[in-house]
């Protein structure tokens, strides 16, 4: 059964996701003076340094379609995604290498990006909160597992 919390989540945080490349694009497009087509903002996306910090979100991303996947999500599975999620995109912290201080710089700068934002803070809101067991990443990569055990069944 597909816990629903977790399903809004996992659709808003899709859609920032989205709306987030967006605007790096048209910034880029912008700074640059070029419409860049689909595949070519692909490439840069994936070969660029300047955009490094979106692949731990992508890791976020993956880690919770996985968990939607499993048969039971338990409380310390949403304690861990709350975790995630308060260091991804509500506490700030400072580390200029870090998804968040990249991602506060454009946050402040765009007011979809602030209204996303708080639709997510909103949803984000209702998980439990949780200190993080020290294996909270292996808890992550298992998290993968049982949605690879569920796609082996399927096939």
């Amino acid at each position: 059964m597909v816990n629903p919390d977790l399903a809004k989540i996992q659709s808003l945080l899709h859609e920032h996701h989205r709306l987030l490349l967006t605007t790096l694009k048209q910034d880029r497009e912008k700074m640059h003076g070029k419409v860049l087509n689909p595949a070519e903002w692909f490439q840069i996306l994936l070969g660029s340094a300047e955009y490094g910090w979106l692949k731990p979100l992508n890791s976020l991303i993956s880690d919770i379609d996985a968990l939607l996947e499993a048969k039971s999500i338990s409380p310390s599975d949403l304690g861990i995604l709350h975790h995630e999620l308060e260091r991804f995109f509500f506490k700030e912290d400072g580390d200029a290498t870090s998804f968040n201080y990249h991602y506060r710089k454009l946050f402040s700068s765009n007011p979809d990006v602030m209204f996303s934002h708080g639709h997510l803070r909103e949803a984000y809101s209702i998980l439990p909160v949780e200190n993080p067991p020290s294996n909270a990443e292996e808890i992550r990569r298992g998290w993968h597992k049982i949605g690879a055990s569920k796609r082996k069944l399927l096939n």
